[in-house]
């Protein structure tokens, strides 16, 4: 977990399960709105990501977060959850069926039905 979301803090983070657990049992109904307004690294944000990613859960985030904290650690958390579940190296992991997952997925579905749609017309 030290190391969890690509951002090194020793003390101070939550575990994803945990605040997944915690959403799944608070949240009433689907596609609410999940306020975390002293974001820190972005963990909300990510456990929400990964509900969405691993279709249990169909929430909005909206985290707040001021200074330095935000361009260190919450947005390069955020977007790195948001590309892909996993990483390695600095790169994206894919998954075990070879691809990746997240947005990653989604451009290059983008694309290839992009190129379908080109050669058919």
């Amino acid at each position: 977990m030290k190391h969890e979301g690509g951002v090194d803090f020793v003390n101070g983070k939550k575990p994803l399960k945990l605040i997944k657990r915690i959403i799944d049992m608070s949240s009433g109904a689907e596609g609410e709105y999940i306020l975390d307004y002293y974001a820190g690294s972005g963990s909300t944000g990510h456990a929400v990501i990964e509900g969405l990613r691993d279709g249990t859960q169909n929430n909005k985030y909206l985290l707040v977060e001021m200074g330095s904290q935000f361009d260190e650690a919450l947005r390069p958390r955020i977007m790195k959850s948001s590309y892909s579940k996993s990483w390695r190296n600095g790169a994206p992991k894919a998954g075990k069926n070879g691809e990746l997952q997240g947005i990653a997925q989604f451009l290059n579905t983008c694309a290839s039905k992009a190129t379908m749609i080109r050669s058919i017309t």
